[in-house]
This record gives C-alpha cells, structure tokens and sequence, in this order.
C-alpha cells in the first residue's frame, strides 16, 4: 500500500507503516554529478497503526512549515485525502 500526500508518503511492508519525505540529491563531496536534482523518497518514521502514522504525518506538517497559510492548506489536503482512504476502505468491504 502506498498513500501519497504532497511531499510525504506512507508505505507499508509486511509489519508497520513507514512515513517517508521526498528529499532532492543536493551537490556534496562524495555526490555522483548524475544523482545531483534526483529526487528519493527518506523514511523519517515507522509506526505499528496507520492511525498513529498519520497523527505523526500532521505533526510533521506542522514542525515543518512556518507559515500560517502553508500549514493550514496541507493540513486540508491532508484531512480530504484521509476522507478519501476512508471512503475507498468501507467501499472494499
């Protein structure tokens, strides 16, 4: 399973929901010039209820924006795509 939300993705293996950032190669000393502007995705959390795992992803949200409006409109997206999942998962049952 994956849950895209934004800059932030939730995956799942075989026994918790992982939390993953998209990050951006940025130039370094040991950085290959081709991987420099690749985008990959970081885990940054590993949670055992996909309850606690978003709780966690609008935490992050907040700690990582600083503007009121940013925050408020990803907290949004946020919620209706929580609402969406929700819906899809009564819908298969």
């Amino acid at each position: 399973m994956k849950l895209i939300f934004d800059d932030y993705q939730i995956v799942t293996d075989d026994k918790q929901f992982i939390i993953q950032k998209k990050k951006v190669v940025q130039a370094g000393r040991f950085t290959k010039t081709e991987n420099i502007g690749k985008g990959y995705w970081e885990d940054i959390g590993y949670f055992g209820k996909l309850n606690f795992a978003l709780k966690s992803l609008g935490k992050s949200i907040l700690l990582s924006n600083d503007e009121l409006k940013v925050i408020m409109k990803k907290l949004n997206e946020l919620e209706s795509k929580i609402d969406e999942f929700t819906r899809i998962l009564k819908e298969e049952k």
